[in-house]
């Protein structure tokens, strides 16, 4: 599932995106309407620029990996589960 630009946000109350394996945010993801937080499952990887709002737990699996020049926060902090892979590139 890709989002470019806007705001994509989960109002469903549990995490509705759980059968994509690659869930690409270029802007902000809102998973406030999300009961108990969103819940990154193993084998996903949120490749993301902007802003996630609402709570965010990884689990045993998930990859986070920031995309490109751009910045890549939590509004509600992240919860990191074991077996986490974060990418992130120098330049």
């Amino acid at each position: 599932m890709v989002q470019s630009g806007g705001t994509l946000a989960l109002l469903a109350a549990a995490n509705n995106i759980a059968s994509s394996t690659d869930v690409a945010v270029y802007g902000v993801l809102n998973v406030t309407g999300v009961t108990g937080g969103f819940t990154l499952a193993s084998g996903q990887t949120l490749r993301a620029t902007g802003t996630v709002l609402g709570g965010v737990t990884t689990g045993t699996g998930s990859i986070v990996q920031p995309q490109g020049q751009g910045t890549l926060s939590f509004g509600s902090g992240l919860a990191l589960g074991g077996g986490l892979e974060i990418f992130l590139s120098g330049s």
